[in-house]
């Protein structure tokens, strides 16, 4: 057979090889880490440890990014994705050991452990497309790559609910499941095309600062940039600080724990709807009024759940749902913004940076969430208020863009 009518389909089975390896480790990563905040949410020190694990799962993606894309570059992309889903079977036969010693701290060691898999394999995902796909497929590529981390992040967050409801007491059948799910994604992992590194002589740097300290560099001298990765950075946080709010809010009021999952659900279903019909609405543009729209959108729907006292599933979730949805608006100017701004040649290292600091905020959430609960005293709905006086000292912060913009009339909304 000839080889250059064989490469595209032996390409796209590597691309849909790399979809599932993905959408199985996204969804392993987010059920596992809602699993362990179920199980602290009913005890005493409930407030100490679910911020802990979500600080926990956000480091390791500070930590490790810059130097596992360097792995990324000096190795085989397909090495480095096999690797990691092997280190995922230790790590899940790991985690059955936490549930059956119901030991709260080996499960946020695993939570790191799990979340550094993840950090290294991010860097091979994304760098694989272009390995495996066609130029012109690239966009299509990149959309169901991410269309499918979404869905894996809304399914891992409600079916952690269900799995702890179905195991309630005997978890670790929770990581029985999850470790075969591992299973599927290491076979899937090996069906992806074998490909050769970018740059088997390049130097690993094990301190990845002053690489960083010149990604910073580059974006301190465009305001718009700037304001645009740290707007990004802030919608990250805001939506962990609000997923801690309601775990415990729901906890609170006594619903069951996949009444919770399926209220976060309504976050991130609303996100991924706000996203869509934002990017169906810009067209071939970045429409810099939406940012303004969704601040407002997400600081009303935010507020209205301290004013109104909502206290019923069917109200929170619907409010969620809005909250989700104006997000998504906020958030496609801001990260097309990241993406088309940069220069060619500096648009990785940006971008990898853009990725740092949004995980920077995630971990920031977990903080202000202990400070507020644990030393301020604050109750939920306090913590509801604080979210959305951050979000509107946010929108006030980010009122530059538009006018900003009008000097890239090539970025701007006309």
């Amino acid at each position: 057979m000839d080889s250059s009518t064989d490469q595209p389909k032996r390409s796209l089975v590597g691309f849909w090889s790399l979809f599932l390896t993905q959408f199985q480790g996204a969804f392993n990563d987010n059920a596992f880490k809602f699993i362990v905040i179920f199980m602290v949410l009913g005890k005493a020190t409930a407030d100490n440890w679910a911020p802990l694990v979500g600080f926990v799962f956000a480091v390791p993606f500070i930590l490790f990014s810059a130097f596992a894309g360097q792995l990324a570059t000096r190795y085989s992309k397909r090495f480095v994705t096999v690797g990691t889903k092997i280190a995922e079977l230790g790590i899940m036969l790991l985690a059955i050991l936490g549930f059956v010693l119901n030991s709260d701290a080996l499960l946020v060691v695993v939570v790191f452990l799990l979340s550094t898999q993840s950090a290294f394999f991010g860097p091979s995902k994304y760098g694989l497309l272009p390995e495996l796909l066609p130029e012109k497929r690239l966009s299509w590529g990149n959309g169901v790559i991410q269309f499918g981390t979404t869905m894996a992040i809304i399914a891992g967050t409600v079916i952690a609910g269900e799995l702890y409801v179905q195991f309630e007491g005997s978890q670790h059948w929770s990581g029985v499941v999850l470790l075969g799910l591992s299973m599927v994604g290491l076979f899937c992992s090996t069906r992806i095309s074998r490909v050769n590194p970018a740059a088997p002589d390049h130097q690993i740097l094990v301190n990845p600062i002053p690489e960083l300290s010149n990604s910073f560099a580059i974006i301190r001298r465009d305001r718009l940039l700037f304001l645009a990765v740290m707007g990004e950075s802030f919608f990250w946080l805001l939506g962990a600080l609000m997923q801690f709010c309601v775990m415990f809010y729901g906890k609170e009021l006594k619903l069951p724990e996949n009444e919770i999952s399926y209220m976060n659900g309504a976050l991130a279903c609303g996100i991924g709807f706000g996203c869509f019909l934002a990017g169906f609405l810009s067209q071939n543009k970045i429409a810099y009024g939406f940012v303004r729209i969704g601040f407002i959108g997400l600081m009303i729907s935010i507020l209205l759940i301290p004013l109104l006292k909502l206290d019923t599933f069917p109200s929170m979730a619907a409010c969620l749902a809005a909250v989700g949805f104006f997000g998504g608006f906020y958030l496609v100017p801001l990260a097309t913004t990241v993406q088309q701004r940069p220069d060619i040649k500096e648009k990785g290292a940006v971008i990898a940076l853009s990725s740092t600091i949004s995980f920077v905020g995630v971990a920031l959430a977990s903080l202000i969430y202990y400070v507020c609960k644990t030393q301020l005293g604050f109750s939920l709905l306090q913590i509801f208020m604080v979210c959305g006086a951050m979000t509107l000292a946010a929108g006030i912060y980010l009122r530059q863009l538009r006018a900003l913009a009008a000097g890239a009339p090539d970025l701007a909304e006309q």
